[in-house]
C-alpha cells in the first residue's frame, strides 16, 4: 500500500485545525513517537514507540524497525487536548501532550512525542 507523506486538511479529517500542524511536523521530522491502541469496548491497548512514516486522508501509517501499523483514519474525530493518564491503582495521575484520534470504528488511538511519554502499560501510566 502506498501512503502520502501529507496530513490530510482539517475538513478532510474532520480535524481540529491545530492537529495536522502537528501530525505534518512530526512527518517531516521523522519524530520519534510513542502511541497508545485502544480497541473499542477495551478489548485491547497495545502501546508502543513508532515514527510517523505516511498519512493522507484515509491511512496513517506508524512504523518502528519492521512492523508497520496501518490504521484506517477516514471520518476520524482529532483531539490536541492533553489526555490524562493513571498509575497503578489510580493513586495518581497525569496530563500528556499529544494527539488523539477518535476512529469512525470506536477505537481510539493517541500520539505524543517520545520525549513526552507517559502511556499505558497494560493499562497504567510508566
Amino acid at each position: 500500500m502506498l501512503l502520502a507523506t501529507s496530513v490530510p486538511t482539517p475538513a478532510a479529517a474532520g480535524a481540529d485545525e491545530a492537529v495536522p500542524g502537528e501530525l505534518r511536523r512530526w512527518l517531516s521530522q521523522g519524530q520519534p513517537l510513542s502511541y497508545v491502541y485502544s480497541r473499542a469496548l477495551g478489548g485491547l491497548i497495545q502501546t508502543g514507540q513508532a515514527q510517523l512514516s505516511g498519512m493522507d486522508a484515509e491511512y496513517l501509517e506508524l512504523s518502528h524497525a519492521e512492523m508497520n501499523l496501518i490504521i484506517v483514519i477516514r471520518k476520524a474525530r482529532f483531539n490536541n487536548a492533553p489526555q490524562r493518564f493513571f498509575s497503578p491503582g489510580f493513586v495518581s495521575s497525569r496530563l500528556v501532550a499529544g494527539v488523539s484520534a477518535q476512529l469512525e470504528n470506536g477505537d481510539w488511538l493517541f500520539l505524543c512525542p517520545r520525549q513526552e511519554q507517559t502511556l499505558l502499560q497494560h493499562g497504567h501510566m510508566l
